[in-house]
Formats: structure tokens, C-alpha cells, sequence
């Protein structure tokens, strides 16, 4: 528990913030395309689905932390880990895909192109963090069968 606390420490952080910034984002939304029921629906449902999915994240993240701790990082159970993260990422970008039509329309209402970019960092983001995933976990099954456990 001691060599991670920091990694722990910082995975509540950044949840935390992440729960702020939408509960931030879609006050915002809501703001600017009140009128709007469907789109405001979708994307309501779409950030409660990726905020459930980014605490199943944080909990795999968690057990892979509870992993390094008792020294079997590089083993089938961090792997399986590895991959129950990474699954969870893609749902979570295909799930806030959905978002980017609240965010184009609160950019037409606006006129700022800004909003919308700000919509596909949130697609683009867990799909990079997939990718990082998978070069993970492409590395973590070499090295497994390089030391045979």
C-alpha cells in the first residue's frame, strides 16, 4: 500500500475532477440548448454511462495498483485487468460519441467553434487512452512470456 499511495491518491483526484467537470459541462449545456429535450436526453444518459464505466475504470485501476503492491505486476490477473480496461475505454468513447451533437449544436447556437472542439477531445481522449491500452497490454503478454509465469 505504501509504494502506491500516490498512484492512489492522484486516481481519486483526477475521478473526482473528472465527476466535477461534467456535472460542470452539462450545467453549461444545459444553458445554452435548454430548449432542446432529446439532445439534452442523449447526452445526459451518454455522461451518466461514461462516468459508471470511469469508475469501473478506477476500480481496475485499483486492483492493478493492489497488484504492484504485493510484487505481481506481470501476471495473468494484471493482464485480464489490463483488458477489462481497455474495453471499458472504447465503450466509453463510443458512448460519448453520442455527445457531440449536444456540443455541435451549443456551437451553432454560440458561434463558437470552440465548444465543439472541446466535444471531440472527449471522443478523441479514451480512444488515445485505448490505444495506450493496447500497446500495453501487448507489452505486459511479452514479458509474461518472457519470465514463464
Amino acid at each position: 500500500m505504501g509504494q502506491t499511495r500516490a498512484l492512489r491518491f492522484g486516481l481519486v483526484g483526477i475521478v473526482g475532477s473528472l465527476i466535477g467537470l461534467s456535472t460542470w459541462l452539462g450545467i453549461r449545456l444545459y444553458a445554452v440548448i435548454h430548449y432542446a429535450p432529446v439532445i439534452l436526453t442523449i447526452t445526459g444518459v451518454a455522461v451518466v454511462v461514461a462516468l459508471g464505466l470511469l469508475l469501473y475504470v478506477a476500480y481496475w485501476l485499483n486492483r492493478i495498483l493492489n497488484y504492484i503492491d504485493m510484487n505481481v505486476a506481470f501476471s495473468e490477473a494484471s493482464l485480464e485487468a489490463l483488458q477489462k480496461i481497455k474495453t471499458a475505454v472504447l465503450r466509453m468513447s463510443v458512448v460519448l460519441s453520442t455527445t457531440l451533437i449536444a456540443f455541435y449544436q451549443a456551437s451553432a447556437l454560440s458561434g463558437s467553434f470552440g465548444i465543439l472542439i472541446v466535444g471531440m477531445g472527449f471522443v478523441v481522449v479514451p480512444f488515445a487512452v485505448y490505444v495506450f491500452c493496447s500497446v500495453l497490454e501487448k507489452l505486459l503478454e511479452r514479458a509474461i512470456e518472457t519470465t514463464g509465469l
